[in-house]
């Protein structure tokens, strides 16, 4: 018990933190979406990724098909 109340006193200290960063950098982004139900303009998106080299692009690919595939047996054996 006492390690749990530990690790939810450090997260919430932590996350705090995080987020009092994240509304000091974006804070009146935050208020203006917040006002006028819009987001603002950006430079990049949600899901938009800088440019990279063929070599970048291709590691990326690789990495993004081929990660997941080990996550499959281990969640399958250990639902078993």
């Amino acid at each position: 018990m006492a390690v749990g109340l530990v690790t939810g006193v450090l997260f919430a200290w932590g996350f705090g933190l995080l987020t009092e960063r994240r509304l000091r950098t974006h804070g009146p982004e935050l208020l203006d979406m917040m006002r006028t139900g819009r987001r603002p303009a950006s430079a990049f998106g949600f899901m938009a990724m800088p440019e990279m080299s063929r070599r970048g692009k291709t590691m990326s690919m690789l990495c993004w098909s081929f990660g997941p595939i080990p996550l499959v047996p281990q969640g399958i054996v250990a639902g078993v």
